[in-house]
């Protein structure tokens, strides 16, 4: 250590003891700057090193050292008691602030205490308010969701009721329109409220499923009925309950392409040549594959003598097929006019 390489003249009373008597009334910290007390500043002093090096290397006795160690710390004394008479007005008012502070603080724990335990009242005087509210919240979200279900299968209820009693009656007393409108209700309600798993409308499904096929069926017999008879209320309620079914474009569309199909066939059948020879019953003269008049090819002409026939024969033929036009033309006007009337309704 830095202490033990000392020499022993540094430690010999004889000779420090008139520096010590020369530094009695210096200041404490101007004393630890003298060479006998420096090695007694270090941060790694040791005692035991420390004594067995000056007993090594000094001259003196044990006794000496010893005696020479009690009057530093004399002198030490003396300079810290010096010290503090010389402040002790300044360490008095540094005592006092000190005691301010310590009470300063303590009413800050204090406060600080009630704070936290006003904290932990209120919470506790908030939280359970606030979980029963949470609770309540829950379980009316809850109520308002069963009874919103209940409202939807209990209207889905009634409704097929209504509809199984319009079923049930005679079949001129039916009203199949009415009857559709139902069924098209019962059907917005499942799509409005998630009803699969109840059983009691899962109970009717096989008799919507019958009931829509009768009504679809009835409807479009009334349908061709009408349109075969060219009756303007019979069209118009079979397309009242196909538009109290959601279904009328769909049906006018069905409609549309059977006339049109027809009516393709008949003039496909008035423009061919074929046809009105055979419908004519006059032998055919060029052949379908020969060049006729004009250089057409595909005509079948009549044969040399039967013009006048055939002339006769093709009249009748375009004439059915103008009465066959004209019956569809009034069909699909009627259609358009009864169309117009359920979109007016």
């Amino acid at each position: 250590m830095g202490s033990g390489g000392r020499s022993s003249s540094q430690l010999d009373p004889m000779q420090q003891l008139p520096q010590q008597q020369q530094h009695e009334q210096q200041q404490p910290t101007d004393l630890l700057r003298l060479p006998p007390f420096q090695p007694f500043l270090q941060p790694d002093f040791n005692a035991a090193e420390f004594t067995s090096h000056v007993l090594a290397s000094s001259r003196t006795s044990a006794q000496q050292q010893a005696e020479e160690l009690r009057a530093g710390v004399r002198q030490l004394e003396a300079a810290l008691s010096s010290h503090v008479l010389s402040h002790h007005q300044e360490l008095m008012q540094h005592t006092r602030r000190l005691a301010d502070t310590e009470h300063s603080l303590q009413d800050v724990v204090l406060s600080v205490s009630s704070l936290q335990a006003s904290v932990k009242r209120i919470r506790a005087e908030i939280e359970g308010p606030y979980q029963q509210a949470r609770v309540k919240t829950h379980q009316l979200s809850n109520m308002h969701a069963a009874a919103e279900l209940l409202r939807h299968l209990t209207q889905r209820l009634q409704l097929v009721q209504k509809l199984r009693q319009q079923l049930a009656t005679e079949p001129a007393l039916l009203d199949l329109a009415k009857a559709a409108k139902l069924l098209t209700d019962v059907n917005s309600i499942s799509k409005e409220a998630d009803l699969a798993g109840l059983a009691a409308a899962e109970a009717d499904d096989a008799f919507l499923q019958a009931a829509a096929a009768q009504i679809q069926d009835q409807a479009q017999a009334f349908l061709i009925d009408g349109m075969e008879s060219l009756s303007q209320a019979k069209v118009g309620s079979a397309l009242q309950v196909f538009f109290n079914l959601e279904q009328l474009h769909q049906a006018v569309e069905a409609v549309l392409g059977q006339h049109l199909h027809e009516l393709e066939r008949c003039f496909k059948q008035s423009l061919d040549s074929r046809h009105l020879s055979m419908s004519s019953g006059v032998a055919a003269g060029a052949s379908a594959g020969g060049a006729g008049p004009g250089g057409a090819r595909g005509l079948v002409l009549p044969a040399p003598g039967a013009a006048g026939s055939w002339q006769v024969g093709a009249r009748g033929q375009n004439s059915r097929h103008m009465t066959f036009l004209y019956v569809h033309a009034e069909v699909l006007w009627l259609l358009g006019v009864s169309c117009c009337v359920v979109e007016d309704v």
